[in-house]
């Protein structure tokens, strides 16, 4: 689902949320995932925790909004 070094968020079931990136994968007898996410900057000091698949997330691209139609100076005046 998520590659080695991928940019992820990680929302523990405590509520503790924070960006980092994947450093390993792994997979259970019964199929289930779990990733080792560092922090980003972290340094060799976090050399990453291990969460379960479904604590792991993939933020949405941020949605610019619609640009307005430029307004002429014509426009302005007529106001």
């Amino acid at each position: 689902m998520f590659k080695v070094g991928q940019e992820v968020t990680v929302i523990s079931e405590k509520g503790v949320a924070y960006s980092g990136y994947v450093l390993a994968s792994a997979t259970g007898d019964e199929g289930q995932k779990a990733y080792k996410i560092a922090i980003d900057g972290g340094g060799m000091g976090q050399l990453g925790q291990w969460h379960k698949a479904a604590d792991v997330y993939v933020m949405d691209p941020r949605q610019e909004p619609a640009m307005e139609e430029p307004v002429s100076i014509e426009d302005i005046r007529r106001r």
